[in-house]
């Protein structure tokens, strides 16, 4: 039985609200190099068919997103895209970039 606070089935047929009815979308892209743009272009695709996205991925790229300004293009195409930050755990200041013997450890594998 539905509590007196919580809208039954039948009450929420009769009235739907915009949550039920526009359909959302989460993208998380793993955070490396190169997953990031095809994610953002998918989003895009979904965003044009009506689905709202909220676009996950780390502080640090989310800022690089921004100064790129491949969201306000967004925004500004009417796709409904948010843009959310996760912290890394790193201090603001710390470098994110693999260092040249990193990569060169890593392709040898």
């Amino acid at each position: 039985m539905a509590s007196p606070s919580s809208p039954t089935h039948e009450a929420m047929a009769m009235h739907p609200t915009t949550a039920f009815e526009t359909p959302h979308a989460i993208v998380f892209p793993f955070p490396s190099q190169g997953h990031l743009n095809p994610m953002m272009h998918f989003s895009k695709i979904l965003a044009s068919k009506g689905f709202v996205i909220t676009f996950v991925t780390l502080e640090f790229q989310r800022e690089r997103i921004m100064k790129t300004g491949q969201h306000e293009a967004a925004l500004e195409a009417g796709f409904d895209i948010r843009l959310e930050g996760l912290s890394d755990g790193l201090p603001p200041h710390h470098p994110r970039e693999p260092d040249a013997a990193f990569m060169l450890a890593v392709d040898n594998l």
